[in-house]
């Protein structure tokens, strides 16, 4: 902070530097209307791309480029949370349904990799795990080789030997990189497949009926699950076999996994020495846990929204259809996944004609207000200065410009509403005038050309119009 409290991020705004605004919010840099650093930032930039990369960007939370997922999968291996793992091979506590979806030589009951030295054991299954060091240190080489054709890992020993083949550090690095990347997009594609085999397999029951024990027991073999996941879905029940490693990375089941729940104190006596006993939970299917989605009035899952859930989780992809996004955007905001709001905020965002879903403009407003998504409350502002001759007649448009008004709170009588300052910024973009009056656009001449005159003229009439409005409402803003 300098000696006015302005930041790094609120100078480099009202400087126009774009490129040192992008490098902050890269870094983490948060930014929301409802701080001083925020509004400052947004209301103060010089440049109107700085304002728009302020506004699009995700608020919340800088949002991870890289591979989420990854990075999950890869703390599993090396610094687990809580204990998940169910098999040990030599000195090493692995989860037998990653394993299994890598590669089909975990797929069978006969494990035997005891001839395999502990460091060659290591870089397999850091690779598996897709930890990024692909360090070949103390490795034997053709035992690796070996161990990657015993596996069925067949891109590791091609890994391998473009590691190897390099001929200076920077090559090693740059072949480390492209094979990260190949490596992650490999594990996405076989999760993919992991999460059909889940879907596949769910089964469906009426509300009124609860699932057997054997139910319960087919349904974790079928995927080496350690939970079943209950969604309610209008008049069923739907029961998937889900991992316990991989829903942790909601941070609502995360806590409950590591707070003792009830429902899944039992992981505690199967533990031994690292290792849970699935098989000793399989053979007792009455004390499989049941777990659900947290209960919420505003929550109603379909089984679109409940498999969009489970690919985030599981590979952090998801197609998010509009119809399914604001269903998505609740369950995200209850399992406080930042991220996947984001994906739903980006489906809301991109509806250009409302006829075609069931949402309406203040379906999205009201929602962003509730989540803490800034992004849809721009982008309604810009829908509503985009139509506004035809939302000024709305009913509904006055009460959200109440609502908008009472969410200040301590409000004086000449605080600005949000919305309307935002819908204000719009016309002036839309009408291409600047708020002294003159033409947004640079190509223009000064000249008050018949066109630009009209373009005024409209633009103020809307101006006046909304005016009058919070005249009507007793605000001033």
């Amino acid at each position: 902070m300098d000696e006015w409290d302005y930041s790094p991020l609120i100078l480099a705004s009202i400087c126009g530097h774009e490129n040192v605004v992008r490098l902050l919010l890269e870094k983490g840099s948060i930014v929301s209307r409802d701080t001083f650093e925020g509004s400052r930032a947004i209301y103060g930039a010089l440049t109107d791309s700085i304002r728009t990369l302020l506004l699009s960007y995700d608020i919340t939370k800088a949002v991870d480029v890289t591979q989420p997922f990854a990075s999950h999968i890869s703390a599993l291996f090396q610094k687990p949370r809580f204990t998940t793992a169910d098999l040990r091979i030599g000195e090493f506590c692995l989860n037998r349904f990653l394993l299994s979806s890598m590669s089909s030589y975990f797929q069978t009951t006969e494990i035997d990799l005891s001839k395999y030295s502990a460091r060659s054991l290591q870089f397999l299954f850091e690779y598996i795990y897709l930890v990024p060091s692909l360090d070949l240190n103390a490795v034997k080489l053709d035992e690796l080789r070996e161990l990657a054709q015993v596996t069925n890992l067949t891109y590791m020993q091609i890994a391998v030997d473009q590691i190897v083949s390099q001929k200076t550090a920077a090559d090693i690095n740059k072949a480390k990189n492209i094979i990260q990347h190949t490596m992650y997009e490999n594990a996405r594609q076989k999760l993919k497949s992991l999460v059909s085999k889940i879907i596949d397999h769910h089964i469906t029951k009426p509300l009124d009926i609860d699932l057997t024990n054997a139910d319960k027991q087919k349904l974790l073999r079928s995927c080496n699950a350690d939970l079943v996941f209950k969604v309610n879905i209008g008049s069923t029940s739907h029961y998937y076999p889900v991992h316990r490693a991989i829903l942790s990375r909601a941070e609502y089941y995360l806590t409950l996994f590591v707070s003792g729940f009830h429902d899944t104190a039992i992981f505690e006596d199967l533990e031994q020495d690292g290792v849970v006993d699935l098989e000793k939970l399989y053979m007792e299917p009455e004390l499989i846990p049941v777990i659900s989605l947290p209960s919420s009035d505003t929550l109603e899952v379909s089984q679109e929204t409940t498999e969009i859930l489970l690919q985030y989780l599981y590979f952090d992809e998801a197609s998010i259809p509009p119809e399914s996004a604001m269903d998505t955007l609740v369950i995200a905001d209850s399992l406080f996944l930042d991220r996947l709001k984001t994906m739903a905020a980006i489906s809301l965002s991109s509806i250009d004609d409302f006829s075609t879903v069931n949402i309406s403009v203040y379906d999205i407003l009201r929602a962003a207000w509730e989540f803490k998504v800034h992004r849809l409350e721009d982008r309604v502002a810009h829908i509503i200065a985009n139509q506004i001759e035809s939302f000024i007649k709305d009913p509904e448009f006055k009460e959200v410009i109440l609502e908008s008004s009472s969410r200040i709170s301590a409000r004086q009588e000449f605080d600005t509403i949000e919305l309307i300052d935002d819908i204000r910024f719009h016309l002036t973009k839309r009408y291409a005038i600047d708020q002294e009056g003159g033409t947004l656009d640079p190509t223009m001449t000064r000249v008050e050309s018949e066109e630009y005159l009209e373009r005024l003229q409209e633009y103020e009439h809307y101006i006046e119009e909304m005016d009058l409005i919070l005249q009507d409402l007793g605000l001033n803003a």
